[in-house]
Formats: C-alpha cells, sequence, structure tokens
C-alpha cells in the first residue's frame, strides 16, 4: 500500500507507467488490478468497494464483462479514480453514437451524458491547469459531428471561454 495515504491514493499512483497508460485506453481490467493491488484488497474487498459482486468485478477483470459508461463513472467515483485522467475517446465513442439525422432518444441522452462528462473533464483541466486535457477537450469536440444538443451547445460555450 505504498501509494496510499489518508485513504486515498498518491498523484504518484496516477502517474505510474501501468497506471497512466490504463487511464489513456480507459482499460478497466487493468487499472482496477492496480487499484485492487496497491490498497491490498482481494477481488472481494474490490467488488465491496465498487458495489458489485465479486463475479461481476472477476468478469471485468477478465474482459469479459465491459462497463456501461454509467458503471465507468460510478466505479471512477466509488474508488476515487479521477476523471479528468480518463481518455476523451471514450466519451467521442459514446457521444457519436447519434451521428445519423434523426437519431433516437436514447442516443439523444447518450450524446448528453456525454458531453456533460467532458465539461466536467475540461473544468478539472482548468482547475489542475493541466493541458493534455485541455487539448482533449479540443479534439473530443473536433471529432463530434452529431446533432447540436443543450449540452453541446453549453460544451461550446465553455471550451470557447476556456482558449480566448
Amino acid at each position: 500500500m505504498r501509494h496510499v495515504a489518508a485513504g486515498r491514493l498518491s498523484p504518484e499512483f496516477w502517474s505510474a507507467p501501468a497506471v497512466a497508460g490504463a487511464l489513456a485506453r480507459c482499460d478497466f481490467p487493468v487499472l482496477l488490478e492496480e487499484i485492487r493491488r496497491a490498497r491490498g484488497w482481494t477481488q472481494a474487498g474490490l467488488a465491496d468497494e465498487v458495489g458489485y459482486s465479486q463475479s461481476w468485478v472477476s468478469k471485468v477483470m477478465r474482459g469479459k464483462q465491459v462497463l456501461t459508461i454509467d458503471q465507468a463513472r460510478e466505479v471512477s467515483r466509488r474508488l476515487g479514480i479521477p476523471v479528468h485522467l480518463l481518455r476523451f475517446g471514450l466519451m467521442l465513442e459514446v457521444a457519436t453514437a447519434g451521428r445519423q439525422e434523426g437519431a433516437n432518444h436514447r442516443d439523444m441522452a447518450r450524446i448528453d451524458e456525454a458531453f456533460r462528462l467532458a465539461g466536467e473533464a475540461m473544468a478539472a483541466g482548468m482547475r489542475y491547469n493541466s493541458e493534455r486535457v485541455l487539448q482533449g477537450s479540443r479534439q473530443f469536440r473536433r471529432g463530434y459531428a452529431g446533432p447540436v444538443t443543450a449540452q453541446v451547445h453549453d460544451f461550446d460555450q465553455r471550451l470557447r471561454a476556456t482558449f480566448s
């Protein structure tokens, strides 16, 4: 538990090569394993912390269970994973689900959620003066070609304010 102080994982933990790589790829199996080891937890202990069964955690760690955006957000919150360090590609994949004209209501909700999360990450990038996160925000928006919802419009305004 060398990276744990006052119940939190240290900044050095998040910048360790295996963890930083997992964050960049949004590789939750590796990320969960690194957190589990750093905290000295068993899989059952990790399952208790994230609020899922041990068999679910096992499936995630073996790559047999893919997390939904909601699960990824909840697991990140429960484990203290800094959301601003997760790659923007995940949010872009979710957001581009509704690119076609006439996207259904479910796709629009997913687009809004992706832009809400990207907005949170951009705010964290401003707070921590992270150029990488701010550039990721810009790339995220450039890569999106779907419908402009209220969340997309809000994100655009914040992005313009950040870079002006």
